[in-house]
Order: C-alpha cells, then sequence, then structure tokens
C-alpha cells in the first residue's frame, strides 16, 4: 500500500513537471508541450522590470520574459569640475520618478612648478622658496632654506674654528691689556715693599 501511494505521487510529479501547473477541473493536464501565446507587454520602469507576456494556450501558465531592466532614466542637471582642493560634482536627476543621483570626483591636489628663491639664505638667517600651483596661480606655498650654517657642518665647523680662535685671541689680547693697565696703577710704596722682599 505504501509503495503504491509513493508510486502514484511519483507519477503525478513527472506529470506536473512535464507542463509545469495542473490547472483541469478534475486536477489533471495531460503532459503536453507549452504553446505560448503572447497576451501583453510592460514597459520597465524606474524599478520594475519591463517584459512581455506569454501563457500557455493548454494550460494556462505564464511566463514573464524580461525585455529591458529597471533602470532610472538620468538627465544631468549640473555640473562642477574639481579644483586643486575643491572635488567635483555631477548631478543627475531621472526624468520619470525625479529621484536625485550626486557622482562626486576628488580634488585633484596641487601641481607644483619648482621653487622660487625669494630670500636667499646667509651665514646666519634662513632663506625662502617660493611654489606656484600649475593649476591656480593664487595657490602659493613657501619653504625654509636652512642657513649656511644650518645646512652645511664642514662650514659650521669652520666658522666655529675660525670664531673660536677670534675669542681665544681676544680674550688673550683683553687680559695682557687688563694686567698692563693694573701693573701701571700700582702704588709706589707696593713696588718697593715687593722690591725689598
Amino acid at each position: 500500500m505504501k509503495r503504491t501511494f509513493i508510486s502514484i505521487l511519483a507519477a503525478a510529479a513527472i506529470l506536473a513537471a512535464a507542463c509545469g501547473t495542473v490547472y483541469a477541473e478534475d486536477g489533471y493536464t495531460p503532459p503536453h508541450e507549452h504553446e505560448w501565446e503572447f497576451v501583453s507587454h510592460t514597459d520597465y520602469t524606474c524599478t520594475e522590470d519591463g517584459y512581455d507576456l506569454y501563457v500557455c494556450k493548454t494550460c494556462g501558465e505564464e511566463d514573464r520574459r524580461i525585455t529591458d531592466e529597471a533602470s532610472h532614466r538620468n538627465e544631468l542637471v549640473s555640473e562642477t569640475d574639481p579644483d586643486c582642493e575643491n572635488g567635483g560634482e555631477q548631478v543627475f536627476v531621472c526624468s520619470v520618478c525625479g529621484e536625485k543621483t550626486v557622482i562626486t570626483t576628488p580634488a585633484l591636489g596641487h601641481d607644483w612648478r619648482d621653487g622660487e628663491t625669494v630670500k636667499k639664505p646667509t651665514l646666519f638667517t634662513k632663506g625662502a622658496l617660493r611654489f606656484v600651483c600649475k593649476r591656480n596661480d593664487a595657490h602659493v606655498r613657501y619653504e625654509d632654506i636652512p642657513s649656511e650654517l644650518a645646512s652645511s657642518p664642514a662650514a659650521a665647523a669652520s666658522f666655529f674654528s675660525v670664531l673660536g680662535a677670534a675669542v681665544l685671541a681676544l680674550l688673550t689680547t683683553g687680559a695682557k691689556i687688563l694686567f698692563d693697565k693694573i701693573k701701571k696703577r700700582r702704588s709706589p710704596e707696593i713696588d718697593a715693599e715687593d722690591g725689598a722682599k
């Protein structure tokens, strides 16, 4: 009994699969090849695909055949080009539903020309380089040029060597002058006492 019931179910499934759907009043439609008949066309919208509807003349099964995928009918309404510091933007609006779509592009960034020396460095002071953007002359930046002492260790060593020698010479000369002045100011009594000793 159980086997017979399973066999009947299997046969019913095979028959239903042959046509796809059972529609007759008694619940049975004999196996057949679908005979499709065009019924209608539906245009696509912004959110739903367009399709042609076909129906089988024998069993009434429906077949929707996609003709156009859903999509907006966007029209460009405004556009801003990107520059060095600000991104660009394109604004589209769907002519059917009015939905707005914004596409942004990143800022381009600066494209600097080679630097121009606007202040030369000296032994002790920094200089300056001026850079101008190729895309917009109003965009300017500056960079420091280190002083000659800061940019060259050899120059700094030489400078401080000469400076040290000059300071030592000044100190030596100053000490000699000071010693001579002190010597001249000594009173004759002190000199006599020093001589007696």
